[in-house]
């Protein structure tokens, strides 16, 4: 029996061989029953334990997962069988008393070569869904570090997110690589956490949801988030938005103040401030973050030696002896006068 499911040989064509067999962990991982990933000398195969595919998810767009599962669209695994057909690798997949593979064949109206399922029943009545497929061409050891569970047989899936700072920018959806970043760390998020898109390489809400994990952390890893901060990183670039808890709050301002010094202020980058103590440049998320811990922003004191101050001074002093005419001339070139920079002296 075929499947044809319409979609042409060159559908996805940017998917890889990785990409492909993760769907079909993501498929293991979503079932929530137990699994096994195995890279052989020359297969690899991944086996769900106690389940069988209902004939009714082989139509696209029909899929028994919940909506907190990593794949829900109903078309993950057809797409990974095509295009692991394309690329050579022979998939299988056997489920109950089925058998099935991928061949590409002529459309009989469109004349365009269609993946179809081959769907065909054996004696045996397997009790397990089992998939394999040959990995010629494959880099392993590539697979292995995206696809974890490959290697690491008793990961524990994420309840929320697990920071992995040996894997710096690295996004993991339940030990499944997404996404390389800017972030500082690398992090693997439950699904429930996250937003994927379709093709499972891109994330939304990344940073809003570091931001709620880290604002809602033991005061005890107040240092691990002083240290982003002091980075301006982009973990907790939207922190300030959730940070909520008094004691993480006061710890973090006791990091800042026993670095910087009792007294010290907060400035924004590219300003310049005179006089009035320490002030410390920070970056502008950083800044949202101090403030909400207490620490006080710097002010602004005018370069009493700047030519448009002096002038601004004496037009002060002298205001009631000037003509309209003059203050406003005035005004023009103490504008002009702000431009003026001290030249550098060796």
């Amino acid at each position: 029996m075929l499947i044809d499911y319409n979609m042409s040989k060159d559908y996805c064509a940017d998917w890889t061989a990785i990409d492909a067999i993760r769907e079909i962990v993501q498929n293991a991982l979503d079932s929530g029953k137990d699994y096994d990933c195995d890279i052989q000398e020359q297969n690899v195969s991944v086996v769900t334990y106690n389940t069988k595919l209902n004939p009714r998810v082989f139509s696209m767009g029909v899929s028994e997962k919940s909506s907190g599962s990593i794949g829900k669209y109903g078309e993950g695994f057809k797409i990974a069988m095509l295009v692991l057909t394309r690329l050579g690798h022979d998939p299988v997949i056997y489920t109950g008393n089925y058998v099935v593979s991928g061949l590409f064949r002529e459309h009989e109206f469109t004349g365009v070569e269609t993946f179809c399922l081959d769907v065909w029943q054996a004696f045996a009545n397997e009790k397990d869904t089992q998939f394999c497929c040959n990995h010629d061409g494959i880099d392993v050891e590539d697979l292995a570090n995206k696809v974890l569970p490959f290697t690491h047989k008793d990961m524990a899936l994420p309840e929320t997110v697990d920071v992995w700072q040996d894997r710096p920018g690295e996004v993991f959806v339940n030990g499944l690589f997404v996404t390389k970043t800017d972030l500082v760390f690398g992090y693997n998020f439950a699904p429930s956490q996250i937003t994927l898109n379709r093709d499972r390489n891109m994330v939304d809400g990344v940073y809003w949801q570091l931001a709620q994990y880290y604002a809602h952390l033991h005061v005890d890893k107040a240092e691990l988030i002083f240290n982003l901060i002091e980075r301006d990183a982009p973990d907790v670039q939207d922190l300030s938005y959730f940070l909520s808890c008094k004691e993480l709050k006061a710890e973090l301002a006791r990091l800042f103040f026993n670095k910087y010094g009792d007294g010290a202020k907060i400035s924004k980058p590219g300003t310049i401030y005179f006089g009035g103590g320490s002030s410390v440049s920070v970056g502008f998320s950083a800044s949202r973050v101090y403030s909400r811990c207490g620490i006080e922003e710097a002010r602004k004191a005018p370069d009493q030696d700047a030519p448009d101050q002096v002038l601004a001074n004496w037009k002060e002093a002298n205001k009631n002896k000037l003509r309209r005419d003059v203050r406003i001339s005035l005004d023009t070139v103490i504008t002009r006068a702000k431009g003026w920079k001290k030249a550098d002296i060796l």
